[in-house]
């Protein structure tokens, strides 16, 4: 019974694991990364049936010394990034394929959320127990 728990546990805390590895992968890349210029090249709008709706925009930019542009894409609010827009972001020196747009990650929503399903779990399997 007791790796029923384990697994029940295990399972509730995986999308919080992942959400904070995500977030400080983030954050490292904001402070430990380089800064360039990219250009929006496509902005799409995407509308779900529920009624929200979000640009899903994407940029090309130019690491020093890469020789090719490389392509990236983050989610936005609609109508804050048009065609041809520049805007700044960081990346990896080692590893130009790593970006992160600054400002594109305010997930304090997500983070609740998660964290709302793991101590639900927990809480389930204290009762459960009783």
């Amino acid at each position: 019974m007791i790796f029923l728990y384990i697994l029940l546990i295990g399972t509730g805390a995986l999308p919080l694991v992942v959400f904070l590895v995500k977030r400080k992968r983030y954050y490292h890349i904001l402070r430990e990364g380089a800064k360039t210029t990219a250009e929006v090249t496509e902005v799409r709008t995407i509308r779900y049936q529920k009624g929200a709706t979000y640009d899903k925009v994407f940029f090309a930019y130019l690491p020093p010394g890469a020789g090719r542009y490389l392509p990236g894409e983050f989610i936005t609010k609609i109508g804050k990034h048009r065609r041809g827009d520049r805007f700044e972001i960081h990346y990896l020196s080692r590893q130009p394929q790593k970006y992160a747009v600054p400002g594109s990650k305010g997930k304090v929503f997500m983070f609740l959320f998660v964290l709302l399903i793991f101590a639900f779990v927990v809480f389930a399997c204290f009762k459960i127990d009783e």
